[in-house]
């Protein structure tokens, strides 16, 4: 095991003062880059060993798709590909926005049980994705992708929670990823068939 006070979580900021011409946009993608591949020690995956530590990865899962999408809609022309993108980047802000909340909610006895054994078989990266070359079809493939491993992942846990309150919280968190992603992809679908 992993002696947990060795690890240390920096933040590092990244605004840069010599090119004015970033946008605000560009400048919070860079920082929450930076800030994730801090987390996950250079490429690697995050730590998780615990449920709390797991809302942390997943939040910052979808704050990094969010960043990723809004990057991509920052350098498109196609009408079609920029409301996709943009509303799978506010989709995924949200996202982030609620396991934040779930985060803050939740009892503590749910969010400290321990969760390592998921994590020792399967891995889950907070790489950046480059959306901007991606058609329609694989940046939905790529999204629903990523939304089915959380998926695996909440069920996997929600199965294996021995207390409780930890298995309520995992099967409210299995829920609401299954339902966002049914939702974005019938809505993406309709922004398709337009």
């Amino acid at each position: 095991m992993v002696d947990v006070t060795k690890r240390r979580i920096h933040k590092v900021s990244v605004l840069n003062v010599e090119t004015p011409r970033v946008s605000l946009v560009q400048n919070i993608a860079q920082r929450k880059t930076k800030e994730i591949k801090t987390l996950t020690k250079a490429g690697q995956n995050m730590s998780v060993e615990t449920v709390q530590q797991l809302l942390k990865m997943t939040r910052l899962l979808h704050t990094n798709l969010a960043n990723s999408l809004e990057k991509a809609s920052l350098s498109t022309k196609n009408e079609k590909m920029l409301m996709l993108l943009d509303y799978l980047s506010l989709h995924e802000k949200e996202l982030s926005r609620v396991l934040a909340l779930s985060e803050q909610d939740a009892q503590s006895a749910a969010i400290h049980t321990w969760c390592v054994e998921y994590f020792d078989k399967h891995a889950i990266a907070l790489d950046n994705i480059d959306y901007s070359n991606m058609t329609f079809a694989e940046i939905m493939r790529s999204i629903v992708t990523i939304h089915n491993k959380i998926i695996e992942l909440y069920r996997y846990l929600a199965l294996r929670a021995e207390s409780v309150v930890a298995n309520e919280l995992l099967n409210n968190l299995l829920t609401l990823e299954q339902h966002e992603a049914m939702r974005m992809v019938r809505d993406a679908q309709e922004l398709e068939d337009l």
